[in-house]
């Protein structure tokens, strides 16, 4: 009988012997990859008995079918449970116990059951019912019943191992291969035994098909995960399949070609498709070859770039560290050299004094420089601490200014500081960390006057939207180049021009500078243009919200 589930039943078994070939193929010497494939010859063989034993007419052939059906079927979960034997290597002396343990005894099953003693035959008899169109099968209890365990318990523990398999797998790749095997088997494993094996032996037979077509789920399943994670070139293996199926089809029409005309362009049509299919494969092989590369390459720059972040973590605790250690000896130094200068020790001569003022000044020079590598490691750690309150900013910038002017005049610098005229005597709110913002703009003042020999430094402060605070600080000096100004605020980073006008200096003012006008929602840029044109430095940060209170404060985040 050759009906619709028949034709499907055929088509199954062929889609899954041709899957499973394929990926056999692709690794012929992998030893699961061949398990695999020995499980869905037996599937196949399977679903043929199924497709054979439904074509079946007379009693005998009935009979004989049936017998191969449920035979075949019996090597079922001895072939899965050699899938999984072959998965792992832990246990594996225990399941290959167990393994040979139910070869043996599968058999010793096969040789009573069906073989030579008849009263011991599963099956009793069959027949094709009048009013059914699938045939009808009478079990032998007794045989049902061993027949049934050596079904389940296989199955039952190779599905246990395979979990285990899953739970412990440490490649993430693993883990996923034993999952889309379990569950791809797992599927048709459950349906089968409901129709096949269950619903038969109360005589209910018209679904005893469904096993057979849930049987292209393994291989289905099991591609899937192929695909969608990547375990092989799967699509080098999808072009194969169809350039096979192209080869085929051009053969046939070869095979039918009933005049010299067809058969030239069937003959054409192979070749065409045979060239054009092996420039195809080369280029994907080509092209799965350098995505290999690079996934590599990635891989091997992520371990990099966790290695290079732990290596940062630990300069910047012993950057933190060392700075600490020298900076309590450096305020003592400095605190003593201070002293002598002030005559609190006794007079000095001249000579004494000039140099114990220079000790002084190199000490104090590095001081400066090991402030900036300590707010660099507490910048990094997340540790630099600010107390944000309102604060006003005219105040602010005519401190400096007062400061800075000896240093000017003494270079002889027209220094000036303007407000812009709608601003006025307006006191005008930001809400800053008084010390840090103080900070920022007096080292890009001080560095405009020092790198300036000759002209101007002029502080400018206005309104920019009536939103932002602007303030600009320009100079006449030895300005940046445009090649430079685009690092200038990178950690180490020094024009290099200024060497000539003054050689000391971290490279870690402006960076510094950078990162607390990031924490005051600011920003911080220079422009220039070119060397010995000058530079104007920007800061820019939000006036304070009317909301916050005049003599609000907050501290935002850790102290050292």
């Amino acid at each position: 009988m050759f009906d619709a589930i028949n034709t499907i039943i055929i088509l199954i078994a062929l889609v899954s012997l041709f899957i499973t070939t394929f990926i056999y193929f692709k690794n012929p010497k992998d030893k699961v990859v061949s398990a695999f494939l020995l499980l869905i010859f037996n599937s196949t063989a399977w679903t043929l008995s199924m497709f054979l034993y439904r074509a079946a007419y007379y009693k005998n052939e009935l009979f004989f079918f049936s017998n191969i059906l449920y035979f075949s079927a019996l090597l079922l979960p001895l072939s899965f449970l050699n899938l999984v034997r072959k998965l792992g290597s832990e246990q594996k002396e225990r399941i290959n116990r167990i393994f040979y343990s139910f070869l043996f005894l599968t058999s010793l099953y096969s040789l009573f059951s069906f073989g030579l003693f008849e009263r011991f035959n599963l099956i009793s008899e069959v027949f094709r019912d009048l009013n059914n169109s699938e045939p009808v099968i009478i079990f032998n209890k007794l045989a049902f019943l061993s027949y049934s365990l050596l079904i389940i318990a296989p199955f039952s523990i190779g599905f246990w191992r395979m979990y285990q398999l899953y739970l412990n797998a440490k490649k993430e790749k693993k883990r996923i291969l034993y999952f889309f095997i379990g569950v791809g088997i797992l599927i048709p494993a459950s349906i089968s035994m409901l129709s096949n094996l269950i619903l038969p032996y109360f005589q209910i037979v018209s679904l005893n098909w469904l096993g057979q077509l849930s049987a292209v789920v393994a291989p289905l399943v099991v591609l899937y995960g192929i695909y969608k994670y990547k375990i092989f070139n799967f699509e080098l293996f999808i072009a194969e399949i169809l350039i096979v199926i192209l080869e085929i089809q051009a053969l046939i029409y070869l095979l039918q070609s009933e005049s010299v005309f067809s058969l030239i362009a069937s003959l054409l049509s192979a070749i065409l498709i045979f060239i054009i299919g092996s420039w195809l494969l080369k280029n994907i092989k080509k092209e799965h070859k350098i995505n290999k590369k690079l996934e590599q390459k990635i891989l091997e720059l992520e371990k990099l770039n966790t290695h290079v972040k732990d290596l940062n973590r630990k300069k910047s605790e012993f950057l933190s560290i060392a700075t600490h250690q020298l900076r309590a000896p450096l305020t003592v130094v400095k605190g003593q050299l201070s002293m002598l200068l002030e005559g609190s020790y006794g007079q000095m001569n001249d000579k004494m004094q000039e140099a114990v003022k220079k000790i002084y000044d190199s000490v104090d020079r590095m001081s400066i420089t090991v402030s900036d590598f300590l707010n660099v490691s507490r910048i990094e750690q997340g540790r630099m601490r600010y107390n944000f309150k309102n604060i006003n900013l005219n105040e602010l910038l005519f401190s400096i200014y007062e400061e800075l002017q000896d240093l000017a005049k003494k270079k002889g610098l027209e220094f000036t500081l303007d407000i812009c005229p709608e601003l006025g005597n307006a006191k005008m709110l930001v809400f800053a960390d008084y010390d840090k913002l103080r900070h920022v703009i007096f080292n890009i003042t001080e560095n405009a006057i020092k790198y300036t020999k000759s002209g101007f430094v002029k502080i400018s402060y206005c309104s920019r939207a009536g939103k932002y605070a602007h303030i600009k600080i320009k100079d006449s000096g030895v300005g940046i180049s445009k090649d430079e100004i685009k690092d200038l605020f990178s950690k180490f980073v020094r024009a290099k021009n200024v060497y000539g006008v003054n050689v000391i200096g971290s490279g870690l003012g402006l960076y510094i500078a950078r990162e607390i006008m990031h924490a005051h929602n600011g920003r911080i840029w220079a422009k220039s243009k070119g060397l010995g044109k000058g530079a104007t430095f920007f800061v820019e940060l939000p006036f304070a919200h009317a909301k916050e209170s005049e003599d609000g404060n907050q501290d935002t985040s850790k102290q050292d």
